[in-house]
């Protein structure tokens, strides 16, 4: 995810691969199995909200100390399956 600048708190992305990245971004190494519904809740408002919160300086950043700080609501696998699968079911009548 990406901490500092205007994407701030803007991209985040799944990867399954080792990367290297600067400064400006932010690894989360969730669970097995909580990835996606990681991946979802960091795109949600409330999430957005949050981080803007924390958001200092002159480009608007956040430290990984803060980030850390933000709690992330964790519901029980099941509950956390279900709402990706309505998510991913919402996104597939996009398309």
């Amino acid at each position: 995810m990406c901490i500092e600048g205007g994407s701030a708190g803007r991209k985040i992305a799944i990867l399954n691969q080792d990367v290297c990245f600067g400064n400006k971004l932010c690894c989360f190494s969730p669970f097995v199995g909580i990835g996606k519904y990681m991946y979802y809740y960091l795109q949600s408002p409330s999430f957005f909200e949050l981080f803007n919160l924390n958001k200092t300086g002159i480009i608007g950043g956040v430290s990984i100390a803060k980030v850390k700080e933000i709690l992330i609501p964790l519901p029980p696998i099941k509950e956390q399956q279900r709402i990706v699968a309505q998510i991913e079911k919402l996104f597939e009548q996009l398309r």
